[in-house]
């Protein structure tokens, strides 16, 4: 019995451990919106095999909106290469449905002035999003996210201002 109180008091204080941790991360990111754009950027550049990045990157929750500026993807190869650029990125969104089962709902998506810049021999990128050997942590945080945080998206309305060269 004392070995069984020992277990489940151990148990209670790593899961509490684990939660306030979990809950000072997400503090963190809430206020420091800089500390989640690297890792935008390095998911975008690993999966496409591109460059990207994000001159600057801010949200609220009051209302929900997201906000990227300065945003640019560049191929890394030469003569069939192409540059993405988009000055300013604006989108209003909303959490919908019940716990576990969250919608997120663009409710409005605008870009103004984007302008893309490519050749004749353009290659366009592919998405890379089959990982290898998935360890416990992703599969356990890729649980936990569509759990707490949303399972689907459904985009509503955008506004989209463009200028192509060839």
């Amino acid at each position: 019995m004392r070995l069984r109180k020992k277990i489940l008091l151990s148990l209670s204080v790593i899961i509490l451990v684990l939660l306030l941790s979990l809950s000072g991360g997400i503090l963190y990111l809430y206020y420091r919106p800089a500390a989640v754009k690297p890792f935008i950027e390095k998911s975008v550049s690993g999966s496409t095999g591109t460059t990207f990045t994000i001159e600057t990157l801010s949200y609220s929750f009051k209302p929900f909106q997201v906000r990227a500026e300065g945003i640019l993807l560049q191929s890394n190869v030469g003569p069939e290469g192409f540059t993405l650029k988009i000055p300013d990125v604006l989108a209003d969104l909303a959490l919908k449905g019940p716990f576990g089962q969250k919608t997120l709902v663009i409710k409005n998506l605008k870009i103004d002035g984007f302008s893309f810049d490519f050749s004749e021999k353009t290659i366009l990128p592919t998405f890379n999003l089959k990982r290898k050997g998935r360890g416990l942590i992703s599969r356990v945080l890729k649980s936990a996210v569509g759990l707490f945080l949303l399972r689907d998206i459904k985009f509503t309305a955008a506004e989209i201002c463009t200028h192509l060269r060839s």
